[in-house]
Protein backbone atom coordinates (compact mmCIF):
# COMPACT_ATOMS: atom_id res chain seq x y z
CA UNK A 1 0.00 0.00 0.00
CA UNK A 2 1.33 3.46 -0.88
CA UNK A 3 1.72 5.59 2.26
CA UNK A 4 3.24 8.90 3.27
CA UNK A 5 6.21 6.93 4.63
CA UNK A 6 6.73 5.35 1.20
CA UNK A 7 6.66 8.78 -0.38
CA UNK A 8 9.38 10.05 1.96
CA UNK A 9 11.49 6.94 1.32
CA UNK A 10 11.32 7.45 -2.44
CA UNK A 11 12.13 11.13 -2.08
CA UNK A 12 15.15 10.29 0.07
CA UNK A 13 16.34 7.75 -2.49
CA UNK A 14 16.16 10.29 -5.32
CA UNK A 15 18.07 12.81 -3.22
CA UNK A 16 20.81 10.37 -2.24
CA UNK A 17 21.20 8.55 -5.60
CA UNK A 18 23.10 11.36 -7.44
CA UNK A 19 25.57 11.57 -4.55
CA UNK A 20 26.10 7.81 -4.66
CA UNK A 21 26.74 7.90 -8.41
CA UNK A 22 29.11 10.86 -8.03
CA UNK A 23 30.94 9.05 -5.25
CA UNK A 24 31.41 5.96 -7.44
CA UNK A 25 32.73 8.11 -10.29
CA UNK A 26 35.15 9.86 -7.95
CA UNK A 27 36.32 6.49 -6.64
CA UNK A 28 37.08 5.26 -10.17
CA UNK A 29 38.99 8.47 -10.91
CA UNK A 30 40.96 8.09 -7.68
CA UNK A 31 41.81 4.49 -8.56
CA UNK A 32 43.02 5.59 -12.02
CA UNK A 33 45.04 8.39 -10.45
CA UNK A 34 46.90 5.93 -8.22
CA UNK A 35 47.82 3.54 -11.04
CA UNK A 36 51.59 3.30 -11.53
CA UNK A 37 53.20 4.49 -14.74
CA UNK A 38 53.45 1.88 -17.47
CA UNK A 39 56.84 0.53 -18.49
CA UNK A 40 58.38 -1.33 -21.40
CA UNK A 41 60.61 -0.98 -24.42
CA UNK A 42 59.16 0.59 -27.55
CA UNK A 43 57.28 -1.84 -29.79
CA UNK A 44 57.19 -4.57 -27.17
CA UNK A 45 54.07 -6.62 -26.36
CA UNK A 46 53.74 -8.83 -23.30
CA UNK A 47 51.69 -11.99 -23.86
CA UNK A 48 50.25 -13.64 -20.75
CA UNK A 49 49.26 -17.24 -21.47
CA UNK A 50 49.65 -20.74 -20.15
CA UNK A 51 52.62 -22.54 -21.71
CA UNK A 52 50.46 -25.08 -23.54
CA UNK A 53 48.50 -22.30 -25.23
CA UNK A 54 51.61 -20.27 -26.07
CA UNK A 55 53.39 -23.24 -27.60
CA UNK A 56 50.35 -24.30 -29.63
CA UNK A 57 47.93 -22.79 -32.12
CA UNK A 58 47.24 -19.72 -29.96
CA UNK A 59 50.90 -18.75 -29.81
CA UNK A 60 51.25 -19.45 -33.53
CA UNK A 61 48.37 -17.08 -34.28
CA UNK A 62 49.80 -14.30 -32.11
CA UNK A 63 53.34 -14.68 -33.46
CA UNK A 64 52.22 -14.71 -37.09
CA UNK A 65 50.62 -11.28 -36.66
CA UNK A 66 53.03 -9.52 -34.30
CA UNK A 67 56.11 -10.83 -36.11
CA UNK A 68 54.84 -9.66 -39.51
CA UNK A 69 57.60 -7.78 -41.37
CA UNK A 70 57.60 -4.00 -41.63
CA UNK A 71 56.87 -2.89 -45.21
CA UNK A 72 59.37 -0.74 -47.03
CA UNK A 73 62.59 -2.11 -45.54
CA UNK A 74 65.29 -3.92 -47.49
CA UNK A 75 65.89 -6.36 -44.62
CA UNK A 76 63.19 -8.22 -42.69
CA UNK A 77 62.36 -6.67 -39.32
CA UNK A 78 59.29 -7.60 -37.27
CA UNK A 79 56.73 -4.98 -36.36
CA UNK A 80 56.75 -6.02 -32.67
CA UNK A 81 58.93 -7.70 -30.10
CA UNK A 82 57.16 -10.29 -27.94
CA UNK A 83 57.70 -11.29 -24.34
CA UNK A 84 55.79 -14.24 -22.89
CA UNK A 85 54.99 -15.00 -19.25
CA UNK A 86 52.63 -17.48 -17.64
CA UNK A 87 49.72 -16.12 -15.55
CA UNK A 88 51.57 -17.00 -12.33
CA UNK A 89 54.35 -14.57 -13.21
CA UNK A 90 52.01 -11.77 -14.22
CA UNK A 91 52.27 -9.73 -11.04
CA UNK A 92 54.15 -6.79 -9.56
CA UNK A 93 56.00 -4.61 -12.04
CA UNK A 94 55.32 -7.12 -14.85
CA UNK A 95 51.70 -5.95 -14.78
CA UNK A 96 52.86 -2.44 -15.57
CA UNK A 97 53.81 -3.41 -19.14
CA UNK A 98 52.42 -0.87 -21.57
CA UNK A 99 50.95 -3.25 -24.17
CA UNK A 100 49.55 -6.60 -23.00
CA UNK A 101 47.69 -9.53 -24.53
CA UNK A 102 45.96 -11.54 -21.81
CA UNK A 103 44.96 -15.06 -22.88
CA UNK A 104 42.47 -16.95 -20.74
CA UNK A 105 40.37 -20.09 -20.93
CA UNK A 106 36.67 -19.40 -20.39
CA UNK A 107 33.31 -20.99 -21.10
CA UNK A 108 32.52 -18.28 -23.66
CA UNK A 109 34.57 -16.88 -26.53
CA UNK A 110 35.38 -13.17 -26.58
CA UNK A 111 38.10 -10.67 -27.44
CA UNK A 112 38.19 -7.03 -26.39
CA UNK A 113 40.43 -4.15 -25.35
CA UNK A 114 40.70 -2.66 -21.85
CA UNK A 115 42.49 0.57 -21.05
CA UNK A 116 44.62 1.44 -18.01
CA UNK A 117 43.94 -1.78 -16.08
CA UNK A 118 47.18 -2.25 -14.12
CA UNK A 119 49.07 0.93 -15.07
CA UNK A 120 48.67 4.04 -17.18
CA UNK A 121 48.83 4.56 -20.04
CA UNK A 122 48.17 0.90 -20.88
CA UNK A 123 46.28 -1.19 -23.41
CA UNK A 124 45.29 -4.75 -22.52
CA UNK A 125 43.88 -7.04 -25.19
CA UNK A 126 41.86 -9.81 -23.55
CA UNK A 127 41.21 -13.04 -25.46
CA UNK A 128 39.04 -15.81 -24.02
CA UNK A 129 37.65 -19.13 -25.19
CA UNK A 130 36.86 -22.70 -24.11
CA UNK A 131 39.73 -24.19 -26.12
CA UNK A 132 42.86 -23.27 -28.05
CA UNK A 133 41.17 -23.23 -31.47
CA UNK A 134 38.43 -20.86 -30.27
CA UNK A 135 40.96 -18.55 -28.63
CA UNK A 136 43.16 -18.44 -31.73
CA UNK A 137 40.18 -17.65 -33.95
CA UNK A 138 38.99 -14.90 -31.61
CA UNK A 139 42.45 -13.33 -31.58
CA UNK A 140 42.79 -13.43 -35.36
CA UNK A 141 39.45 -11.68 -35.76
CA UNK A 142 40.21 -8.97 -33.22
CA UNK A 143 43.93 -8.58 -34.00
CA UNK A 144 43.55 -5.49 -36.25
CA UNK A 145 41.86 -3.61 -33.37
CA UNK A 146 44.57 -4.76 -30.96
CA UNK A 147 47.32 -3.58 -33.30
CA UNK A 148 45.64 -0.21 -33.89
CA UNK A 149 45.35 0.38 -30.14
CA UNK A 150 48.95 -0.69 -29.49
CA UNK A 151 50.28 1.50 -32.31
CA UNK A 152 48.39 4.56 -31.07
CA UNK A 153 49.73 3.97 -27.57
CA UNK A 154 53.31 3.59 -28.82
CA UNK A 155 53.04 6.78 -30.84
CA UNK A 156 51.70 8.63 -27.80
CA UNK A 157 54.56 7.27 -25.69
CA UNK A 158 57.11 8.25 -28.32
CA UNK A 159 55.82 11.81 -28.50
CA UNK A 160 55.64 12.04 -24.71
CA UNK A 161 59.34 11.21 -24.58
CA UNK A 162 59.99 13.93 -27.17
CA UNK A 163 58.22 16.51 -25.02
CA UNK A 164 60.85 16.30 -22.30
CA UNK A 165 63.20 18.41 -24.42
CA UNK A 166 61.92 19.91 -27.67
CA UNK A 167 63.75 21.76 -30.40
CA UNK A 168 62.50 25.26 -31.11
CA UNK A 169 61.21 25.28 -34.69
CA UNK A 170 59.95 28.81 -35.27
CA UNK A 171 61.31 28.68 -38.82
CA UNK A 172 58.78 25.94 -39.65
CA UNK A 173 55.91 28.05 -38.37
CA UNK A 174 57.11 31.21 -40.09
CA UNK A 175 57.66 29.51 -43.43
CA UNK A 176 54.92 26.89 -43.64
CA UNK A 177 52.61 27.61 -40.74
CA UNK A 178 53.24 24.29 -38.96
CA UNK A 179 54.79 23.02 -35.75
CA UNK A 180 56.59 19.73 -35.15
CA UNK A 181 57.48 18.01 -31.90
CA UNK A 182 61.16 17.33 -32.54
CA UNK A 183 63.71 16.32 -29.88
CA UNK A 184 66.30 18.96 -29.08
CA UNK A 185 69.03 16.55 -30.22
CA UNK A 186 68.16 17.51 -33.81
CA UNK A 187 69.85 20.50 -35.40
CA UNK A 188 69.04 22.51 -38.48
CA UNK A 189 71.76 21.54 -40.94
CA UNK A 190 70.50 23.13 -44.14
CA UNK A 191 68.09 25.97 -44.81
CA UNK A 192 67.09 27.46 -48.15
CA UNK A 193 64.07 29.46 -49.21
CA UNK A 194 62.05 26.32 -49.96
CA UNK A 195 63.79 23.49 -48.08
CA UNK A 196 64.70 22.68 -44.45
CA UNK A 197 66.87 19.77 -43.33
CA UNK A 198 67.20 18.73 -39.68
CA UNK A 199 69.38 15.86 -38.52
CA UNK A 200 70.76 14.22 -35.41
CA UNK A 201 73.81 11.98 -35.19
CA UNK A 202 73.45 8.42 -33.92
CA UNK A 203 76.11 5.82 -33.25
CA UNK A 204 76.08 4.40 -36.78
CA UNK A 205 74.89 7.33 -38.86
CA UNK A 206 72.15 9.98 -38.80
CA UNK A 207 68.39 10.47 -38.51
CA UNK A 208 67.03 13.15 -40.81
CA UNK A 209 63.89 15.24 -41.22
CA UNK A 210 63.26 17.36 -44.30
CA UNK A 211 60.40 19.73 -45.06
CA UNK A 212 59.42 21.25 -48.39
CA UNK A 213 56.34 22.08 -50.46
CA UNK A 214 55.20 21.05 -53.92
CA UNK A 215 52.86 23.05 -56.18
CA UNK A 216 49.35 21.62 -56.18
CA UNK A 217 48.26 23.37 -59.39
CA UNK A 218 44.60 22.77 -58.59
CA UNK A 219 45.04 18.98 -58.70
CA UNK A 220 44.05 16.90 -55.68
CA UNK A 221 46.74 14.75 -54.10
CA UNK A 222 44.74 11.52 -54.38
CA UNK A 223 44.70 11.91 -58.16
CA UNK A 224 48.46 11.44 -58.34
CA UNK A 225 50.05 8.07 -59.03
CA UNK A 226 52.90 6.50 -57.08
CA UNK A 227 55.17 7.17 -60.05
CA UNK A 228 54.30 10.87 -59.92
CA UNK A 229 54.91 11.03 -56.16
CA UNK A 230 58.32 9.39 -56.58
CA UNK A 231 59.23 11.74 -59.43
CA UNK A 232 58.28 14.79 -57.36
CA UNK A 233 60.33 13.50 -54.44
CA UNK A 234 63.37 12.83 -56.60
CA UNK A 235 63.14 16.30 -58.17
CA UNK A 236 63.68 17.83 -54.71
CA UNK A 237 66.04 15.47 -52.87
CA UNK A 238 68.19 15.07 -55.98
CA UNK A 239 69.03 18.76 -55.76
CA UNK A 240 69.16 19.35 -52.00
CA UNK A 241 70.75 16.12 -50.72
CA UNK A 242 74.07 15.45 -52.45
CA UNK A 243 76.33 12.52 -51.67
CA UNK A 244 80.08 12.37 -51.04
CA UNK A 245 82.42 13.68 -53.73
CA UNK A 246 83.32 11.14 -56.38
CA UNK A 247 85.75 12.22 -59.14
CA UNK A 248 83.97 12.59 -62.45
CA UNK A 249 80.48 11.83 -61.06
CA UNK A 250 77.61 13.68 -59.40
CA UNK A 251 76.26 11.86 -56.40
CA UNK A 252 72.73 12.60 -55.22
CA UNK A 253 69.82 11.03 -53.35
CA UNK A 254 67.03 9.27 -55.24
CA UNK A 255 64.22 6.83 -54.52
CA UNK A 256 65.27 3.20 -54.91
CA UNK A 257 64.23 2.07 -58.39
CA UNK A 258 63.90 -1.63 -57.50
CA UNK A 259 61.69 -1.59 -54.40
CA UNK A 260 58.42 0.17 -55.25
CA UNK A 261 57.34 2.40 -52.35
CA UNK A 262 54.21 1.58 -50.38
CA UNK A 263 51.44 4.19 -50.29
CA UNK A 264 48.88 4.53 -47.47
CA UNK A 265 46.30 7.12 -46.39
CA UNK A 266 47.76 9.53 -43.83
CA UNK A 267 46.75 12.40 -41.62
CA UNK A 268 48.72 14.88 -39.56
CA UNK A 269 46.87 17.53 -37.60
CA UNK A 270 43.93 18.73 -39.68
CA UNK A 271 45.52 17.74 -42.98
CA UNK A 272 44.75 14.55 -44.84
CA UNK A 273 47.16 13.10 -47.33
CA UNK A 274 49.27 10.12 -48.30
CA UNK A 275 52.16 8.28 -46.70
CA UNK A 276 54.97 7.13 -48.96
CA UNK A 277 57.25 4.48 -47.45
CA UNK A 278 60.23 2.97 -49.19
CA UNK A 279 64.00 2.98 -49.67
CA UNK A 280 66.36 5.70 -50.85
CA UNK A 281 69.83 5.31 -52.30
CA UNK A 282 72.70 7.58 -53.30
CA UNK A 283 73.36 7.48 -56.99
CA UNK A 284 76.99 6.69 -57.83
CA UNK A 285 77.84 5.97 -54.19
CA UNK A 286 77.12 2.99 -51.86
CA UNK A 287 74.67 4.63 -49.43
CA UNK A 288 71.03 3.69 -48.79
CA UNK A 289 68.32 3.47 -46.16
CA UNK A 290 64.58 3.64 -45.48
CA UNK A 291 62.37 6.72 -45.60
CA UNK A 292 58.81 7.66 -44.73
CA UNK A 293 57.17 10.76 -46.18
CA UNK A 294 53.85 12.45 -45.46
CA UNK A 295 52.32 14.29 -48.41
CA UNK A 296 49.71 16.62 -46.89
CA UNK A 297 47.11 18.14 -49.19
CA UNK A 298 46.53 21.87 -48.55
CA UNK A 299 44.09 23.04 -51.23
CA UNK A 300 43.46 26.35 -49.46
CA UNK A 301 47.13 27.19 -50.08
CA UNK A 302 47.30 25.39 -53.43
CA UNK A 303 50.25 23.32 -52.28
CA UNK A 304 51.25 19.88 -51.06
CA UNK A 305 53.35 20.05 -47.92
CA UNK A 306 55.90 17.24 -47.63
CA UNK A 307 57.32 16.07 -44.31
CA UNK A 308 59.91 13.32 -44.68
CA UNK A 309 62.16 11.35 -42.39
CA UNK A 310 64.99 9.18 -43.66
CA UNK A 311 67.53 6.96 -41.92
CA UNK A 312 71.18 6.41 -42.67
CA UNK A 313 72.47 3.72 -40.34
CA UNK A 314 74.46 0.93 -41.99
CA UNK A 315 74.39 -2.49 -40.31
CA UNK A 316 71.76 -1.33 -37.80
CA UNK A 317 68.15 -2.37 -37.27
CA UNK A 318 65.95 0.40 -38.62
CA UNK A 319 62.50 -0.17 -37.06
CA UNK A 320 62.84 1.95 -33.92
CA UNK A 321 64.84 4.63 -35.73
CA UNK A 322 62.16 4.96 -38.38
CA UNK A 323 59.45 5.03 -35.72
CA UNK A 324 61.14 8.00 -34.07
CA UNK A 325 60.89 9.86 -37.35
CA UNK A 326 57.24 8.87 -37.73
CA UNK A 327 56.59 10.27 -34.29
CA UNK A 328 58.02 13.61 -35.39
CA UNK A 329 56.13 13.74 -38.69
CA UNK A 330 52.77 12.73 -37.23
CA UNK A 331 53.03 15.47 -34.58
CA UNK A 332 52.50 18.15 -37.23
CA UNK A 333 49.95 20.80 -36.31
Amino acid sequence: MYTLKTSFERLALWLVLPWLLLSCADKKEDQAAYLPSSIGAMHSVLVVAETELWEGVVGDSIRSILYAPIPGLSMIESQWDIQHVTPGLFKGTVQQSRSVILVQKDSTTSAYMKEDVFSRPQQVGVVKGPDAVSIAAAFSQKAPDFITAFEALEMKEQQTRFSRSLLKTENLNERWGITLKMPSAYVLGKETEDFLWFDRPIKTGTLNVIVYALPRNGRALEERTTTELVASRDSVVGIHIPGPDVPGKRTFMATDSILTPYVYPAQAGAWKGLELRGMWDMRHYPMAGPFVAYYLDQPELDRILVLEGFVFAPDTLKRDLLFELEGILSSAQ
